[in-house]
């Protein structure tokens, strides 16, 4: 018991400093597998799992926003998810501030969370819908026990209504008297309560009408101005993540396939999975649109309970050759900052590099 302590002490003291290593967060070979089929008569080959997130790495620095980027089911939430433990990994690390959090204790981890929090995708959802705006956005300072008095509460949960744009006299209504834009600034301000470092947003806008969207995409980045505040901005779609994220993380079937600076990324692709995400993304110039390469990834999204051999990828792409069918490509550093999955990268999208 005094040694739990102790360590939730050292904690506590090291989350209390200023942090001036290089990556704010660093995730190391995370794996997520689900079990599949009947619970009764479990089969513990690896078919049996449904791998969700298999060997994924990233860092992400302070200040910074990393777009995680793909089609559904491709483990983007998954990975948010399991970084934040709301799901407790298969394998792997994951780092904050250079302290391994995925294997902590739940006195440890209630230490670290405060530094962590999440925006959800459904903004009607995670919110209770029997408690009123004030006592959602109250929850965390009042589970941390962050303020000594109830005016020092209540003074800091309406400042942060000031802060995401809601009237202070919201305070008293629930969740169903307003819209969906409201109830995202709503688990907006929930999740800036405890002033944390990092904040996992899992597609905050894709519920979205196309107009609120720029609303609360604009307030994420005045906030992140505001807080010195790093981001995982999750979405389904490039042109989103484009406007909000500094650099660009592209995940296929659990895997990442694509990691590069944001402008990099739309200049140019080096994974004919990513060359197909960005020619389906609409041009409005038809004198654009007739200079674009024509693009369109074949077939449908493979089961991640049976992955295909090899690259995972190559079912669907058009430069598929007998070697991606065998061999899972590595992942290495084609140019500065600029990783990728592929045994026949392409240069700028035009074609394959030597």
């Amino acid at each position: 018991m005094a040694d739990k302590k102790s360590r939730v002490a050292q904690l506590r003291e090291k989350f209390s400093q200023p942090y001036d290593g290089e990556y704010l967060l660093e995730v190391r070979h995370l794996k997520k597998y689900f079990r599949s089929g009947s619970r009764l008569f479990v089969n513990k080959k690896k078919d049996q799992y449904v791998r969700a997130v298999d060997d994924v790495s990233f860092t992400v620095k302070a200040g910074q926003t990393l777009g995680i980027v793909g089609e559904s089911g491709c483990g983007k939430s998954t990975t948010g998810n399991t970084i934040i433990r709301l799901l407790e990994k298969t394998d792997g690390e994951v780092l904050f501030e250079g302290q391994e959090i995925s294997s902590l204790s739940k006195e440890e981890m209630d230490v670290v969370r405060p530094n962590i929090q999440m925006i959800f995708q459904d903004p009607y959802s995670s919110l209770n819908p029997r408690m009123r705006v004030f006592d959602i956005i109250a929850e965390p300072l009042r589970t941390h026990k962050v303020c000594s008095s109830q005016s020092e509460l209540q003074e800091r949960v309406l400042s942060l209504m000031d802060v995401v744009g809601l009237q202070r006299d919201y305070a008293g209504r629930y969740p169903h008297e307003f819209s969906g834009g409201q109830r995202q600034r709503i688990g907006i301000a929930r999740a800036l309560a405890l002033r944390p470092k990092l904040i996992i947003c899992d597609e905050p806008v894709s519920a979205l009408d196309v107009s609120i969207q720029a609303q609360v995409l604009n307030l994420l980045a005045k906030l992140q101005k505001e807080f010195n505040l790093s981001y995982i901005f999750i979405a389904h779609g490039l042109p989103t993540v484009k406007h909000v994220s500094d650099r660009i993380a592209v995940m296929y079937l659990g895997q990442l396939v694509e990691l590069a600076d944001t402008e990099e990324l739309f200049d140019s692709p080096c994974h004919p999975y990513t060359e197909g995400l960005l020619a389906a993304v609409p041009i409005p110039d038809p004198a654009l649109r007739k200079e674009r390469r024509s693009v369109q990834l074949k077939g449908d999204l493979p089961s991640p309970a049976n992955p295909p051999s090899g690259c995972r990828f190559h079912t669907r792409c058009a430069y598929c050759q007998e070697i991606c069918a065998k061999e899972v490509p590595q992942w290495r550093e084609i140019r500065p900052g600029h990783f990728v999955s592929c045994h026949f990268p392409l240069e700028n999208g035009q074609g394959i590099l030597e």
